[in-house]
């Protein structure tokens, strides 16, 4: 794949320029050629051209010194008589299969390179959320975890051992720590008091018994 891109690249540059230098030669030997040349669509034109040239330029000399190169399958093994490949999306499944045993871990973007010495390279990108019985995050021992877990399990399924596997971490989460629970005030019922008769209400239906004997008496009389 990076070779095929190199040479789709070499051969637009190659194009590019010989069309630069042909244009130029022309200017420079036939005046005519050069006044024809002198408005906005042509520099427009040449404007685009020239930015094109430079951004492949760019990405041709990139991936000339790149030392990785993406890949779709890995070999496995290969005998006199056949070649045994792995594909890019059984990596990619086993890793997440090892990986959802691990609890609050998740793979994303796993993806298979090969350096210049044609030696497979894996790439992941890991998501935490959680914490330890004791609520302390420990990152290490987590991303060691997976390393161990994906290294154990290509190796003793597929036979095959990646020379690197990168974890990179791209999200942390904590997770929250239960709150104390707050402390419910009890509520004292207080007791309803006694009415009690006021002694001044007694005294006035005192007097009243006390008249009414008395006009009593005097109807008698």
């Amino acid at each position: 794949m990076k070779k095929l891109f190199e040479r789709m690249t070499s051969i637009t540059l190659g194009v590019m320029a010989l069309i630069f230098i042909i244009f130029t030669l022309a200017m420079i030997f036939n005046t005519r050629v050069a006044e024809e040349a002198n408005n906005g669509v042509v520099q427009a034109l040449f404007g685009i051209f020239a930015f094109m040239f430079v951004a492949l330029s760019a990405v041709n000399i990139w991936s000339a010194f790149s030392e990785r190169d993406k890949i779709k399958q890995i070999l496995l093994f290969k005998t006199k008589d056949s070649v045994n490949n792995a594909s890019v999306s059984v990596i990619r499944k086993m890793a997440k299969k090892v990986v959802a045993g691990i609890e609050c871990v998740k793979l994303r973007h796993i993806n298979l390179f090969i350096d210049n010495n044609n030696e497979a390279i894996m790439k992941a990108a890991v998501k935490i959320s959680a914490t330890d019985k004791e609520g302390e995050l420990q990152v290490a021992e987590i991303l060691d975890k997976v390393y161990t877990a994906l290294k154990n399990e290509y190796s003793s399924i597929l036979g095959f051992e990646f020379k690197t596997i990168e974890l990179k971490l791209t999200s942390i989460k904590e997770a929250k720590k239960p709150k104390p629970e707050e402390t419910k005030v009890e509520q004292k019922t207080i007791p309803a008091k006694e009415e009690r008769v006021k002694p001044v209400e007694l005294q006035v239906f005192a007097e009243e018994e006390a008249t009414v004997e008395d006009e009593a008496e005097l109807v008698e009389a």
